[in-house]
């Protein structure tokens, strides 16, 4: 029997905060599997994760990331083993060409926001960060 070691966990390694998940759904040669949803008082789902007796068969993962994109992670478990699955809800898989962040190059941009209603008046910023080819978001942490 095979094990499964998930990991939550940033694909920004100098980013230390914690990107909560709510949920992960498994499949098993297409047919739902699994639903991973946080336990009762649990704010989201556990860093690490280990599912234990599984057989042969394709697996995927799927979840949605920071930027409300659909991720499918797929895992072919075809012997005996732990089989280790990075799930990394601050990667952006779908780079739009046409956005404004095309022209960041090894650079930053900080998003600033602001809220106001009949009972609230909040203000916030995003940094968005180019690296190579990858895109990283900051947001300020909560304390």
């Amino acid at each position: 029997m095979a094990n499964f070691d998930i990991h939550i966990e940033n694909y920004d390694k100098y980013d230390e905060r914690r990107h909560d998940l709510y949920k992960i759904e498994i499949y098993k040669d297409e047919k739902i599997f699994k639903i991973l949803e946080p336990e009762e008082y649990a704010p989201a789902l556990n860093f690490n994760i280990k599912l234990d007796s599984l057989k042969e068969g394709k697996y995927s993962f799927v979840y949605e990331n920071l930027f409300g994109e659909t991720i499918k992670k797929e895992i072919k478990v075809d012997e005996s083993k732990t089989y280790r699955i990075s799930i990394t809800p601050d990667y952006l898989f779908k780079k739009n060409k046409k956005s404004v962040f095309e022209n960041l190059k090894d650079s930053e941009a900080k998003l600033v926001f602001q809220s106001r209603g009949c009972f609230h008046q909040d203000k916030d910023s995003i940094v968005v960060i180019n690296k190579g080819k990858d895109y990283f978001l900051r947001q300020k942490m909560v304390v």
